[in-house]
């Protein structure tokens, strides 16, 4: 029998209660027998985003951040211009620049580019990925980041273009 919903709310309470490993494990176990639920296909999508930002979290807070990337890119990949979804850019963006390596920032830079271009006013994704591209020594690009930025009346953006443009 599928008890993906049980599953699923497990994961929660056991994220909720700060059990993380706990949590993992069901996330896992729910996310896995999903597709064999009977459900209609928009709320099979709703549950395989969420799930895969909550299997995210759980990952990001256990200090897997390369696992805790791989929910994100899977939740985003999904439906990467879904508004409610913006968030999870962000909490990507901050498991590449943890992980520090060039893949991870260009994988950062890869999916600030999606964030932007469907969410063309982020001030944020700018910044971050102007600081991304400056760590992969892209001087072109991270100027032309900080400069979108600061055009979007982000406060910090000159500060940025000082710091990494003397």
């Amino acid at each position: 029998m599928n008890n993906y919903y049980e599953d699923y709310m497990s994961g929660v309470k056991a994220y909720q209660e700060c059990s993380y490993e706990n949590s993992i494990y069901f996330f896992e176990k729910a996310l896995s027998v999903l597709k064999f639920a009977g459900l209609d296909k928009e709320t099979e999508n709703d549950t395989y985003e969420t799930g895969y930002y909550n299997l995210g979290n759980a990952k990001k807070e256990v200090s897997d951040y390369a696992g805790a990337i791989e929910c994100y890119k899977k939740t985003i990949d999904s439906n990467p211009s879904r508004a409610d979804l913006e968030k999870i850019y962000d909490s990507l963006r901050e498991c590449c620049f943890i992980n520090y390596t060039d893949m991870s920032l260009k994988t950062a830079v890869k999916y600030l580019n999606i964030c932007t271009k469907y969410f063309p006013k982020n001030q944020e994704a700018f910044i971050n990925k102007g600081i991304a591209y400056a760590n992969l020594k892209d001087d072109y690009n991270s100027r032309i980041a900080f400069e979108t930025a600061k055009k979007l009346g982000n406060k910090d953006a000159q500060g940025f273009i000082n710091k990494y443009f003397k």
